[in-house]
């Protein structure tokens, strides 16, 4: 093999162990931000009520009825455990979650890019749809 030829192998062999580097780099960086980053799509089931995210568990919250259960479940708690929610869709509620004085809410609420649109009527000051 001439000189030549030896040399242009070489590059060609380099160009190719470069290509695969660079893919395999990429593939490393897209694994590390789908994993990082939070996804809408997180529920294999539609149908779930209660999902596990990052080891903690979350009532799916899709609409009012999820809510006043939830609701209920924070007030069974009496503030002494965690009781986490998670919204799965935009929705509207008019009652709150917790009562101040012997039953807040004690958790995480993640609405996960939801919106909750909130219509309490009362005549408390301190209205709000979390009463910690």
């Amino acid at each position: 093999m001439k000189h030549y030829q030896k040399e242009q192998m070489c590059n060609k062999m380099h160009q190719i162990f470069k290509g695969r580097r660079l893919s395999f780099l990429m593939a490393v960086l897209l694994s590390a931000i789908m994993w990082m980053s939070p996804s809408s799509t997180w529920a294999a089931d539609p149908n779930d009520d209660v999902v596990i995210v990052d080891g903690v568990s979350y009532h799916v919250l899709r609409n009012e009825n999820d809510w006043n259960y939830f609701r209920m479940l924070v007030e069974e708690s009496m503030a002494e455990y965690d009781v986490n929610a998670i919204m799965d869709a935009d929705f509207n509620v008019t009652s709150s979650v917790g009562i101040p004085d012997n039953k807040p809410f004690r958790g995480i609420f993640n609405d996960n890019g939801h919106t909750l649109n909130v219509a309490i009527n009362g005549n408390d000051y301190y209205m709000a749809p979390l009463r910690l």
